[in-house]
């Protein structure tokens, strides 16, 4: 016992737990101090630029950024992104959408020297061409003296000063311009002459102004490098005006205005990136008349009296299929208060066109149904043009926009269109519109097949789309019901690569083109469709196009 004691009394106590040291719980937030560019790896030196944007990318995203530049100095315009991003583009444009240079290389280090004269303010848009990761927008002042030392030191391709130079080395350039104007008639002089970078993916805009009682004139000859350009003339509402034709690669179309206007041209070729040159002229005054040749003429607002106008939009008909005869009906619109008449329309679909007539600007147009159901609308500068589908007593509400003045009802009906028109007939009409505004249709009973979906913002319809080699396949849907809008996504089978995405509130369109594939052939893809928020019914139709489309 004492033994037992004598062994317990020289055990050591157990040692104490230290217990954690506890940091005491901090809350999330965002960062206020930027990024440093230079611990983005693969990034590589971004030399004294100032960092002007650094965004995240994938493939066909932009990073964005607008400089003030000195009018005196050049300034040294550089894009870099990190090492997992494969080909970057760079792009600087006037704040009138003018172009004035690229670096569309392949490779991750574009830059661009821009020196006087140049605007104030300077569009710069770094394209992720291949690959995704941070991108980073630097610029640096540079005195014209010092600017190609500086420009050397960046490796700089593309020179801003050297646009000047494509347009005026670019291949038969002048007898292709005088051979358009000998076409076109009457007498223009040069507005402007630029070369424009374009790319599949996306439009290229180009801005120009329509002088009162003047016509611009715009040509636009397309490198090898991008096939079929396809070009719309937009008045200042974004409004479609006309689309250019053409005879080969080039495309021409000429715009007229009583009024100052702004439009713009978009451009953007089916397949391809590369470069266009835009040849813009104005008409001398007081030979507006003179311009009858085979052009395509579109006017922002009507410019002659009702038999003039008339004329005109007869010829236009006739060249479509149609047989036009005299106006149902003519109305004088105002401003802010509408003009109702009634029709009766048989089956199928019928087109409405109203013609418009000087002293009118702008003119608004809707058709009801006797239960108050909108069947169609539409709104333009000089005309209006609606679908009708399936027969009934309706109501037209017309109205001028901007200037009050006559427009004449015309009307034509289709009988053949096909019935699926007519059992969504605001889906119909709406379908119908946009494939023609487009330049893809030109007769609703010329349509083809028609095909009838339901659409809800909680599941993807699915639509398979095969498009063969070398050629395009323009794909269109409308909507009618509760949804706010109607979102489609064209996507490669296989690959999983999103080749289109549009958004529109009642219709959208993409177009998918095999062009340059090589062993790879036919693109074989799928369409899925979505309604925004709630559900709609949905007509879908596609158009096979060939390159003269």
């Amino acid at each position: 016992m004492a033994l037992a004691l004598a062994l317990s009394a020289c055990q050591r106590p157990a040692p104490l737990v230290v217990a954690p040291h506890r940091v005491p719980p901090q809350n999330l937030r965002l960062s206020e101090r930027p990024l440093d560019p230079k611990r983005i790896r693969g990034i590589g030196s971004l030399g004294d630029s100032v960092m002007l944007a650094l965004e995240p990318g994938v493939a066909g995203d932009r990073v964005s950024a607008l400089l003030e530049v000195p009018k005196g100095d050049c300034a040294v315009v550089i894009a870099r992104g990190s090492e997992t991003v494969e080909d970057l583009d760079l792009l600087a444009y006037g704040e009138d959408g003018s172009p004035l240079g690229s670096d569309e290389g392949p490779d991750r280090q574009p830059s661009l020297l821009i020196c006087p004269p140049h605007p104030g303010r300077i569009v710069l848009a770094a394209r992720v061409a291949q690959g995704h990761g941070l991108v980073a927008v630097g610029a640096q002042r540079v005195e014209p003296a010092a600017a190609e030392k500086v420009a050397a030191h960046y490796q700089v391709k593309s020179r801003a000063g050297t646009q000047a130079a494509r347009v005026k080395a670019w291949p038969g350039l002048e007898s292709l311009i005088a051979r358009e104007r000998e076409r076109v008639g009457g007498k223009f002089q040069d507005l402007r002459r630029v070369a424009l970078a374009l790319d599949s993916t996306a439009p290229t805009i180009l801005a120009a102004t329509v002088d009162a009682e003047r016509c611009v004139h715009g040509l636009f000859i397309p490198s090898e490098d991008v096939s079929h350009l396809d070009v719309a003339a937009l008045d200042d509402q974004g409004r479609i005006l006309g689309r250019a034709v053409g005879s080969g690669r080039q495309r021409a179309l000429v715009v007229c205005s009583p009024i100052t206007t702004e439009i713009t041209f978009e451009v953007r070729p089916h397949a391809g990136r590369g470069l266009a040159v835009a040849a813009l002229s104005r008409s001398v005054a007081g030979t507006e008349s003179e311009i009858e040749g085979e052009v395509l003429r579109r006017d922002v607002y009507p410019s002659g009296d009702a038999k003039r106008e008339l004329a005109i939009a007869f010829e236009r008909l006739k060249k479509w299929g149609y047989a036009p005869r005299a106006p149902i009906t003519k109305l004088d619109l105002q401003v802010g208060r509408r003009t109702s008449r009634p029709l009766t329309l048989s089956g199928g679909c019928t087109r409405v066109d109203l013609i418009g007539a000087a002293p009118l600007r702008g003119v608004d147009a809707r058709l009801w149904s006797e239960s108050g159901a909108l069947r169609a609308s539409s709104a333009g500068g000089s005309s209006a043009t609606l679908f009708a589908c399936g027969a009934g007593k309706l109501r037209l509400d017309a109205s001028a926009l901007l200037g009050p003045g006559p427009v004449s009802v015309l009307t034509q009906h289709e009988p053949a269109a096909p019935v699926e028109l007519a059992r969504l007939p605001l889906a119909g009409g709406r379908l119908v519109s946009r494939m023609v505004s487009r330049g893809v249709l030109l007769r609703a009973d010329a349509i083809g097949k028609v095909t009838e979906l339901a659409l809800s913002a909680e599941r993807l319809t699915t639509v398979p789309v095969l498009v063969p080699m070398d050629r395009c396949v323009d794909v269109n849907v409308a909507i009618e019901g509760p949804a706010a809008g109607v979102e489609l996504r064209a996507v490669e089978e296989g690959t999983e690569l999103e080749l289109d995405s549009a958004v529109g509130e009642n219709s959208a369109s993409t177009r998918l083109c095999g062009y340059g594939r090589g062993a790879r052939g036919s693109v074989n893809a799928r369409i899925e469709l979505r309604a925004v928020n709630s559900t709609a019914s949905a007509l879908l139709a596609t158009r096979l196009l060939s390159p003269a489309d």
